[in-house]
């Protein structure tokens, strides 16, 4: 009996001497914490640039649409054409040099990839990564992004920002002669969420996220520390340098919900909103497979001509800014939410063919060679499948609800969970963004979503048998 006390003792002793020896020295904590600021800053400064000089794009594009009515228009049309074909060239020709070939597409894969390949190395070594380019990478990244959305191309900057902080941590990280694998696993998490709470202004939504679609089912707490503070950085600079605010907005709701409208929320979130940002995946792998068939320049310009006629009939259709389909389309959700927008954005059928066009516009615009994320278009057609859920439920009869908000916050969490399986971050993010009130909406929209679509999350980390078998980072975790 003594004996068994005896053991006991001794495991519960070697258990607390290892998790003991996880811990970091305040010297430790110090050099990472300035290291994840000089990181956050950098990101900060290059998402800001990137975002900036897209929205000047973007709101040119939508001023000519604006500008030119009526017997005008084919000089819109034109311009906009013109706009948009020129993007699609300089985007080929660069994408001709075999160094810019890396900066096309989402971003997020190549980002989780260079994140998991670092198990794969010998021991705790980080010197496999710092064979790949770094901040040159951040760059062309950047300008590739600014060439895609500023020129009318579709889709959002979240993804190239996740590829921006990776890169960028990996830069400092190199500069910094940091060789442990662990450590640099630390900073790249931490470029990440800085990115996130840059571009969305929701700092714990962001670090919750980098942990989310890193990891993909667990929650490292020693890391998600070190994350808080890259995304607080970003969201600060955001408010006290440049005033801003956050990028969505929403009329106050009350917290009391009856069980009709719960159940309405179920219905849309689950038959509207989850399946109208799913669809974005089979739509993206057959536009992959239809432009492999052409070259890098005939791609680009063949798919800057497509997604440009999709905004321009979008527009010449139904009178509305092509930048509805065409852009990011985070000012079309504010729109929806506060009400201000075109009576045409209150019609359930036209937000379905939003819907449509913003599906095709973005996989045409990521498959011939931009550079454009996948997660603020799920968001969108996730949020306007929301509105048009309730719309028609009113056209027919079966609710006489006066806020749309409700279903397009909900149906934007549901979406986000849907396609990149972050069903902690999406939650957080109604509620950091929207509101407490909104909350609830969003918990129930999520977890069902998260329980029926994880099989068709758009992206998916590479698993390692490193990574299968790692020992400390299981300190402090939950599992899905």
């Amino acid at each position: 009996m003594h004996k068994g006390v005896e053991n006991r003792e001794k495991t519960s002793h070697a258990v607390l001497t290892k998790q003991l020896s996880t811990l970091d020295l305040w010297t430790d904590i110090g050099r990472k914490t300035l290291i994840v600021s000089i990181i956050s800053v950098t990101v900060w400064a290059g998402c800001r640039l990137m975002h900036n000089f897209a929205m000047y794009g973007i709101e040119w594009i939508a001023h000519i649409s604006d500008t030119y009515q009526s017997g005008k228009v084919i000089y819109g049309v034109l311009i906009i054409l013109a706009i948009v074909l020129s993007g699609g060239i300089i985007r080929g020709l660069l994408l001709q040099r075999p160094a810019w070939r890396d900066s096309s597409g989402d971003g997020v894969d190549k980002a989780l990839i260079r994140f998991h390949h670092t198990y794969n190395d010998d021991g705790n070594d980080a010197l496999s990564r710092y064979t790949e380019p770094t901040f040159s990478h951040s760059l062309r990244k950047m300008v590739m992004s600014i060439l895609t959305i500023g020129t009318g191309g579709s889709g959002g900057l979240e993804a190239p920002g996740v590829y921006l902080g990776e890169t960028v941590a990996a830069g400092w990280s190199k500069t910094f002669k940091r060789l442990s694998a662990d450590e640099l696993r630390l900073y790249q998490l931490a470029g990440i969420a800085a990115a996130i709470g840059t571009l969305l202004s929701a700092p714990f939504t962001a670090a919750v996220f980098a942990i989310e679609i890193v990891y993909a089912g667990h929650v490292i707490y020693r890391k998600l520390s070190y994350c808080l503070i890259a995304a607080l950085i970003g969201y600060s600079l955001n408010n006290y340098i440049l005033g801003m605010g956050g990028i969505f907005h929403a009329p106050e709701h009350s917290r009391l919900f009856e069980w009709q409208e719960v159940l309405l929320i179920f219905l849309v979130a689950v038959v509207f909103s989850a399946p109208a940002a799913i669809v974005l995946g089979p739509v993206y792998r057959s536009a992959e497979r239809f432009f492999n068939r052409f070259s890098i320049m005939i791609r680009a310009v063949l798919g800057a001509l497509i997604t440009g006629g999709i905004g321009i009939s979008f527009w010449l259709i139904f009178d509305l800014n092509p930048m509805h389909v065409l852009g990011m389309g985070e000012e079309t959700i504010n729109q929806i939410v506060e009400g201000t927008g075109q009576g045409a954005l209150q019609v359930w059928w036209i937000l379905l063919f939003a819907i449509v066009a913003k599906t095709i516009a973005t996989a045409v615009t990521i498959t011939s060679g931009g550079s454009a994320g996948m997660l603020i278009p799920s968001m969108f057609m996730g949020g306007l499948a929301g509105a048009a859920g309730f719309y028609l439920l009113g056209e027919i009869g079966l609710y006489s609800g006066t806020s749309v908000a409700v279903f397009v916050v909900a149906g934007m969490a549901a979406a986000l969970t849907s396609v990149a399986s972050v069903p902690l971050a999406s939650i957080i993010f109604a509620i950091e963004v929207f509101g407490s009130e909104y909350g609830p909406a969003a918990c129930f929209a999520c977890a069902v979503c998260y329980t029926i679509s994880r099989r068709f999350s758009l992206y998916h980390r590479p698993e390692t048998d490193k990574e299968k078998n790692r020992g400390n980072e299981h300190t402090g975790i939950i599992k899905s």
